[in-house]
């Protein structure tokens, strides 16, 4: 945290992080598995933002989208479909907003197949086939690690 400070990071960001943080020991300690993985998740969140303190070459919105499709799967195991919408919009915005860089940057096969994959996500959450959804999404972090290596 100290290093965060000394490299300028927002104050208000380095609050949410230490209050999420709190949240993510609270769940652990208490072994709520799901709780947890929500909460590191939020952390995970918390942290992408962080990164744009430090200017990266790789785009910090593939973290975004990695962040996204786990939520994503969280909302469909919590049976909440509402919030798997707002999330795969969350994922469609971000996706078009470094799509551009991954283009820039010879990732062509897998800018497709991430393409692929958001459509078929789509479809999944408009018939309502959550098992389906699921499996797509753990595919479209399969192919973001694909990206992030082409970005490296």
């Amino acid at each position: 945290a100290k290093q965060a400070v000394a490299d300028k990071a927002p104050q208000a960001l380095l609050d949410k992080f230490n209050q999420q943080y709190g949240v993510l020991k609270t769940m652990a300690d208490d072994n709520n598995t799901q709780g947890t993985l929500q909460a590191a998740n939020d952390l995970s969140a918390i942290l992408i933002d962080l990164f744009d303190t430090y200017n990266p070459s790789e785009p910090t919105d593939l973290g975004r989208l990695d962040v996204l499709e786990r939520q994503l799967g969280y909302d469909i195991s919590a049976k909440d479909l509402k919030a798997a919408a707002a999330t795969l919009d969350k994922i469609t915005a971000t996706w078009e907003r470094v799509k551009p860089f991954m283009l820039a940057h010879n990732a062509g096969k897998q800018s497709a197949d991430f393409d692929a994959s958001l459509a078929k996500q789509v479809a999944h959450l408009a018939a309502g086939d959550s098992a389906a959804l699921v499996k797509e999404a753990a595919n479209a972090l399969e192919i973001i690690d694909a990206l992030e290596k082409a970005a490296g």
